[in-house]
């Protein structure tokens, strides 16, 4: 497994750490959240890890469901499609080339943080 992130970009101002997709974006948020664990032990960033911290999931295939995971993580979620993008998609099957309907996320979202806050105080009520 490569546990090695897309970008950093130095300070100043901030250090940012972005992970880039094609599409899949939701997988990508748990591997940033696996970089920032182990930032700290990378001897490449310690000059810089006092700085303020910007987190960057940037994706060719906008997901309703990354934006809103991101949202909740504080990592900035950032769409962007090249000229080439069309081309790209055109070689995978039609199921990767579009992301879960944004309505639907919107939908299920207040749920999905209610769930997350129960879940974040259960944990922090349990002893030890």
């Amino acid at each position: 497994m490569n546990r090695r992130v897309d970008a950093i970009v130095e300070p100043p101002p901030e250090l940012v750490v972005i992970e880039a997709t094609m599409f899949r974006a939701t997988e990508k948020i748990g591997r940033l959240k696996e970089y920032l664990l182990l930032l700290p032990a990378t001897p490449e960033v310690e000059p810089w890890l006092d700085a303020p911290l910007r987190v960057v999931l940037l994706t060719g295939q906008d997901d309703a469901v990354a934006r809103a995971l991101c949202d909740e993580e504080g990592f900035d979620y950032v769409h962007y499609e090249p000229a080439w993008i069309a081309d790209f998609y055109a070689v995978y099957p039609k199921r990767r080339r579009r992301a879960a309907h944004a309505g639907t996320v919107d939908r299920l979202l207040p749920r999905f943080r209610e769930t997350t806050l129960k879940l974040r105080a259960g944990r922090q009520r349990r002893p030890g």
